[in-house]
């Protein structure tokens, strides 16, 4: 906490901490101590989480400082969903088409208005080839039945050092440098190899370039 406050003394801070709801009891503690030494100083604390799963957790941590403010993002709506279909698409899209109002609502009922789970829906179509406009084939299009599936069908197109340079990459961060990873991991293999796995996970869109080399950076993609 020292070199909390001794930082927001330089400066104004702002954190931001996604997925809270994956925290583990020893987190729980660590984040109550940052609310408190953040009283009069200049720190902007944000928590990215799912309420149903964490709220009764956070009611008693963060709830009773004055000046933690809940905000509530809603689900999306069909036609915000539409919206997505067409940033998904790309400048190049035909706007004159419509998107099938089936696959709309198909789409909106089964992430339940998530972006995420939207989005990852819509990488599942553009992986499968199923154009969007197609109404005969969202009319027999099978969606998978879960976020938890569509991330692991993506996963299993990998091969082995693949996997393990994900995993490795994971455990990193959310932004890493191709040169930490076989800084840290060695038996992942030369700088080549390593990039070569890094290409091939960025195809399958759970990493995305962060910067060009020579400190080539990568993003990892939630999960």
């Amino acid at each position: 906490m020292d070199y909390l406050r001794a930082a927001a003394q330089r400066g104004p801070i702002f954190i931001l901490l996604e997925d809270c709801q994956w925290l583990d009891p020893l987190s729980f503690d660590l984040l109550e101590e940052v609310a408190r030494a953040m009283v009069n100083l200049p720190i902007f604390l944000v928590l990215a989480y799912r309420p149903m799963e964490l709220e009764r957790v956070l009611t008693g941590i963060l709830f009773q400082f004055e000046y933690f403010t809940p905000i509530t993002l809603e689900a999306l709506t069909e036609d915000q969903v539409e919206d997505l279909i067409w940033l998904k698409l790309g400048q190049g899209a035909d706007r004159n088409r419509e998107v099938p109002r089936e696959l709309v609502k198909r789409i909106t009922d089964q992430a339940e208005g998530n972006p995420f789970y939207t989005e990852e829906l819509l990488n599942y179509l553009s992986y499968h080839g199923i154009d969007p406009f197609d109404v005969q084939a969202v009319a027999h299009l099978e969606l998978p039945s879960s976020l938890h599936s569509l991330v692991l069908s993506r996963i299993d197109q990998l091969t082995e050092s693949q996997k393990i340079t994900l995993k490795v990459a994971s455990v990193v961060g959310r932004v890493f440098q191709a040169a930490w990873l076989w800084g840290v991991y060695p038996e992942l293999g030369d700088p080549t190899e390593v990039c070569n796995d890094l290409e091939a996970i960025t195809r399958q869109d759970l990493t995305s370039a962060e910067s060009a080399e020579p400190e080539l950076a990568y993003f990892s993609s939630r999960s």
